[in-house]
């Protein structure tokens, strides 16, 4: 419960409640521009995921070697000292709430990538910051999907794929037709950015880090807050349909004579 509760309350920050500074927006432009001054935030920690050990996936916490086990102590630590710092979970502001960055190279598989963000997310930790190991890009911020509690779906869904494959809603689409869809979607370079909830990014596990960054750097320079569901994690909860509401009975025509006259009429 504790990982819905952060992520109720950074979705709030999010939308502007004090403390928070997802509502400054940066210069908009292609994925290669300039990202919102949230995504330039210091990190409480740095995993950096690398393509060997066993299974060819391992990792370091802030340069020591980490397994998933450890980096969700870690992060859960982090997050038990931000709510005792900030007087309860209610003190939690985005601004106080611990961010961590995950780095790694650009082609390495995301179902690595994924072994250690999906502890991070149960650890309760809302946020991550997700940069190419060893390139000049910079950092991109991503909320984890919230999938405890019942949300709404989303606006769109963008699904990194196999093989560098990329789709909008269902349609297979190009990294460079986005700046133009995300515009549409932010309202073309607003003041205040598009909250969590209206695009989540769906990475596959056969999809790439780098790929994964590339499109979250688009988004993030579209204004355009993104909420990450992690390939092991379950689609959040939706709000059922309302139920239909039966309208009033209808009244039965009268019956109809052989003649086609109304039984019920008057005789004349």
């Amino acid at each position: 419960m504790r990982t819905g509760a952060l992520a109720l309350l950074f979705l709030m920050a999010a939308c502007g409640q004090p403390g928070g500074d997802a509502n400054q927006a940066g210069a908009s432009g292609s994925p290669g521009g300039s990202l919102a001054p949230g995504d330039q935030r210091d990190s409480a920690a740095t995993v950096t995921l690398a393509a060997s050990g066993p299974g060819g996936c391992s990792a370091r916490w802030d340069d020591q070697p980490a397994t998933p086990q450890q980096v969700l102590e870690r992060s859960g630590a982090l997050i038990e000292r931000a709510i005792q710092a900030a007087g309860g979970v209610s003190g939690l502001t985005e601004a106080n709430t611990p961010v961590i960055a995950v780095a790694a190279p650009a082609n390495l598989g995301f179902a690595c990538a994924d072994s250690f963000l999906s502890a991070i997310r149960r650890s309760g930790v809302p946020t991550v910051l997700l940069m190419v190991a060893g390139s000049p890009q910079e950092a991109a911020l991503a909320d984890f999907a919230l999938t405890e509690i019942a949300v709404p779906a989303p606006s769109v869904v963008l699904v990194p794929g196999a093989g560098g494959r990329l789709t909008w809603n269902g349609e297979a689409i190009g990294l460079d037709a986005l700046p133009e869809r995300l515009g549409r979607l932010s309202g073309g370079g607003a003041t205040i950015e598009v909250p969590p909830g209206e695009l989540e990014l769906r990475p596959v596990r056969e999809a790439s880090f780098g790929q994964v960054h590339q499109v979250l750097r688009a988004v993030r320079v579209a204004h355009v807050r993104a909420a990450l569901l992690l390939p092991s994690v379950p689609p959040p909860s939706r709000p059922p349909p309302a139920p239909v509401r039966p309208g009033p009975p209808r009244e039965a025509a009268p019956p109809v004579n052989q003649a086609g006259a109304n039984e019920s009429a008057p005789p004349r």
